[in-house]
């Protein structure tokens, strides 16, 4: 059994866009863990490096994700990340 067969995903929001160099795919999911849950954004297939920002709670990470997808479609800044706890 690996790490990834133990943890337990809990799904937010997941989002693709269709852009001129090929498709971005957005995942925002809660990652269980023995102290609790943590969230993160994912962000693949810009400039052919994965992008992630972490998130202190539930509504956090549904606000993050629309400032990310707003960021990626010119609509706003880049957003920041969370501090590490």
């Amino acid at each position: 059994m690996t790490v990834l067969d133990q943890m337990m995903l809990y799904p937010v929001a997941d989002d693709v866009l269709l852009a001129p160099g090929g498709r971005v795919v957005i995942r925002t999911y809660g990652v269980a863990h023995e102290n609790g849950v943590t969230y993160r954004t994912w962000v693949t297939g810009v400039r052919d490096h994965p992008r992630y920002w972490r998130w202190v709670g539930y509504e956090d990470a549904r606000t993050g994700h629309r400032r990310v997808l707003e960021w990626l479609t010119g609509r706003g800044p880049q957003p920041a990340c969370a501090p590490a706890a």
